[in-house]
């Protein structure tokens, strides 16, 4: 299984990407992107983990101010970016 962050940052991530960023950047399909979250299929498909990867990326460079609050869901995640 793949793993890139706990998944309460990955879940405020993807919102933090659907409420702000989708309406200028929709490059997902909503519905088929949230089942597939569901079903985690990041953990055993590349592309998709790649895909969310992209995402979240995004979602750190265009809202650096948001990646402060998710250092806060999580204290590994903090560690692990402490700079």
């Amino acid at each position: 299984m793949y793993s890139f962050c706990s998944q309460v940052v990955l879940d405020a991530a993807v919102q933090d990407y659907l409420k702000y960023l989708y309406p200028v950047i929709p490059v997902v399909y909503i519905p088929s992107f949230l089942a597939d979250l569901k079903e985690d299929r990041h953990a055993c498909d590349a592309s998709a983990l790649c895909l969310l990867i992209s995402l979240c990326a995004l979602v750190g460079s265009m809202l650096p101010r948001r990646f402060c609050s998710y250092e806060n869901f999580d204290l590994s995640f903090k560690s692990a970016f402490a700079t």
